[in-house]
C-alpha cells in the first residue's frame, strides 16, 4: 500500500466476504503459454471496438519479456516512434510496448493500457504543418484512454468472458488439468459488483488526493513558494 493506490487493504474493507472476485491469474498461468496471446486477446478487444490492429513493427519490435542476457527497465510503458502517414490514421507504422510481461491478471490489464495508448497514437498519426486539418504531431501523446479501458476490461463479466473463452480454448485434457484452479464459485452478482466497485475505488478514487497534492507541492516548487532545504518538510507536511 502506498499513496497512489489502495487496493491491497482490500481483503480487509470488502464488503461482502464471500463475494469473491474472478482472479485470471490462475487461468492463464494455467493456459497460456507464451504471453504473446496475452497481447493477442488485448489486440482482439480492441478490433472488437472497430479500433486498429497491431502493426507489423509492433509484434516485431515490441518487448514483452524481460531479455534473458541483458538488463532493462521493466515498468510498462508505450512508444511511438513517430511514423507518418498524411493519408488518413495509419496502419502500418513503428510503435512498440516494452514491459516485463508475467502471466497474471494485473498485467493482462496493464497490457490493455499500454495497447490504449498506441491506439489513440495510430488515430492520430496524420502530420503535416501544411495542412491544418491534419492532426498536430502534439496530439499524438494528449488525453490518451489507457485507464479508460483498463476500467473497461477489468469488470466481473468481461473477466468472467475471458476465462471461459480461454479454457474452452484449451484441449480436453488441459481443461481438466486446470478445473481446480480456475472454477469459479457461484455467487451473487450484486454482491461480487459491489466488491468489484469497492476494489475500484481502493485504486482510482484513492489515487485523486495523492494527485491534488502532488500537483500542488510541484506548483508551490516552481512558483517559488519554498526553498530546496524546504523540500522535504513541504511534502510531508502537505501528505
Amino acid at each position: 500500500m502506498w499513496g497512489q493506490s489502495w487496493e491491497n487493504i482490500y481483503d480487509l474493507v470488502a464488503p461482502f466476504d464471500n463475494a469473491k472476485l474472478i482472479d485470471l491469474s490462475p487461468t492463464l498461468e494455467d493456459n497460456i503459454d507464451n504471453v504473446t496471446e496475452m497481447f493477442r486477446y488485448a489486440e482482439n478487444f480492441f478490433t472488437s471496438l472497430d479500433l486498429y490492429k497491431m502493426t507489423d513493427d509492433f509484434w516485431d519490435k515490441s518487448m514483452f519479456v524481460e531479455p534473458e542476457n541483458a538488463t532493462a527497465v521493466c515498468h510498462a510503458s508505450a512508444w511511438d516512434f513517430l511514423s507518418v502517414n498524411e493519408a488518413g490514421p495509419i496502419k502500418e507504422g513503428d510503435f512498440r510496448i516494452k514491459m516485463c510481461t508475467d502471466r497474471n491478471q494485473e498485467d493482462f490489464i496493464t497490457i490493455h493500457h499500454e495497447m490504449g495508448h498506441i491506439e489513440y497514437q495510430m488515430a492520430y498519426s496524420q502530420v503535416s504543418e501544411d495542412d491544418p486539418t491534419l492532426r498536430p504531431l502534439i496530439f499524438r501523446d494528449g488525453a490518451n484512454p489507457g485507464d479508460t479501458i483498463a476500467l473497461s476490461v477489468s469488470t466481473a463479466s468481461h473477466l468472467e468472458g475471458l476465462q471461459n473463452d480461454i479454457i474452452a480454448r484449451q484441449p480436453m485434457s488441459s481443461v481438466q488439468k486446470t478445473d481446480s484452479t480456475t472454477e469459479v464459485p457461484e455467487v451473487d452478482p450484486y454482491e461480487r459488483d459491489i466488491n468489484q466497485l469497492m476494489r475500484t475505488a481502493l485504486e482510482k478514487i484513492a489515487f485523486i488526493p495523492y494527485a491534488y497534492i502532488l500537483d500542488k507541492f510541484r506548483w508551490d516548487v516552481f512558483a517559488g513558494e519554498y526553498g530546496a532545504d524546504e523540500y522535504n518538510y513541504q511534502w510531508w507536511k502537505l501528505r
